[in-house]
């Protein structure tokens, strides 16, 4: 599965500084350029509740450069409920529609400390923020520790489309920290719709004397490896062998030199899957090279009878999904 490389900061950059710094990290972790940048909505728990300093006219210009965007919304981290998570959706969403709607996956930002005061009233505030961006045919995210992940993946229904997890192994942009092989999230849940935040604070390594681009940028940035699927409702991406505008790619790739891919051989096996804690139909068109909408056309009514046996009307064309549910997996 192919990935990207992603930087956030908590204070918006100038468009010049963000690309500098995303050349560096891209080059350093031997992915495609220019790579996703990470920009905050804004909520109660972020900049002291003075709201973001992005701007839609940086964002116009990462856009325009490329840059596929992933807006996240901060919460208050505190009391959480399945209530607080759909009030913070409406929140989110006025918030969302004014910086444009970059992509239709927004990420709740749930910090390490609170979701280990209560991990069950974290994963009931996911679901809520799950359950009301499904019914505004949006797909939800879910940033916080390995532990919040564990739990999502074990108790959460409907559980999130894509987790986004921060577990620091690093200061620096390295292409061994992949998002499918994050430590302490079981690698069967949420199949490539992952973001792994494994640097903290990306920066040069103090003792060397280079100018580098990232030193010249003079950003501080974290540094997250990203399945590219999570990117398929941004506005737009740069694929960097055509130099034209295309949305995200979603083909499994293998690098076989910096900043190139080609499809994968061998592509995961065909027949009957059944729906484990942390899946997400989205990721397991990826992981099976399906077209999206594909298993849930070959599935819907199984999909349907199983969402109507948890108390839904229908699966909500799949966004309800429940472990131990049988799938036709096609071909094609």
């Amino acid at each position: 599965m192919s990935s990207f490389t992603m930087l956030d900061v908590s204070t918006a950059p100038t468009h010049q500084k963000a690309m500098k710094a995303l050349a560096a990290a891209t080059d350093a972790a031997g992915t495609s350029a220019p790579g996703a940048w990470a920009f905050y909505l804004g909520g109660p728990a972020h900049n002291r509740g003075r709201g973001s300093t992005y701007t839609n006219g940086l964002l116009d210009q990462l856009e325009a450069s490329g840059v596929a965007l992933l807006p996240i919304f901060v919460g208050r981290q505190r009391d959480l409920s399945h209530d607080r998570g759909v009030a913070d959706v409406a929140a989110a969403l006025v918030l969302h529609k004014q910086f444009r709607s970059r992509n239709t996956m927004i990420v709740a930002d749930i910090e390490r400390g609170t979701s280990d005061r209560d991990p069950m009233a974290a994963v009931r505030y996911v679901e809520g923020w799950t359950e009301a961006l499904h019914a505004k045919g949006l797909l939800a995210m879910a940033y916080g520790s390995h532990n919040l992940a564990a739990d999502l993946a074990a108790h959460a229904s409907p559980a999130p489309d894509a987790i986004w997890v921060a577990r620091y192994r690093s200061h620096e942009a390295d292409s061994r920290h992949q998002p499918h092989d994050i430590p302490g999230v079981p690698n069967n849940s949420f199949v490539g719709r992952r973001a792994w935040q494994y640097g903290g604070a990306f920066r040069d390594h103090p003792t060397d004397k280079k100018e580098t681009l990232a030193r010249a940028a003079g950003l501080v940035c974290d540094i997250s490896s990203v399945h590219a699927a999570v990117f398929d409702g941004a506005k737009a991406t740069k694929d960097p062998a055509t130099k034209k505008t295309t949305k995200a790619p979603t083909k499994t790739t293998t690098k076989t030199a910096k900043g190139a891919g080609k499809p994968t051989t061998p592509k995961a096996p065909h027949g009957l899957h059944v729906i484990v804690p942390g899946d997400t139909l989205f990721g397991l068109e990826d992981h099976f090279g399906l077209a999206h909408g594909r298993l849930f056309e070959v599935n819907r009514a199984v999909l349907d009878a199983a969402a109507r046996k948890h108390g839904h009307q229908d699966s909500g064309k799949g966004h309800f999904i429940f472990p131990g549910t049988r799938l036709v997996v096609p071909t094609s």
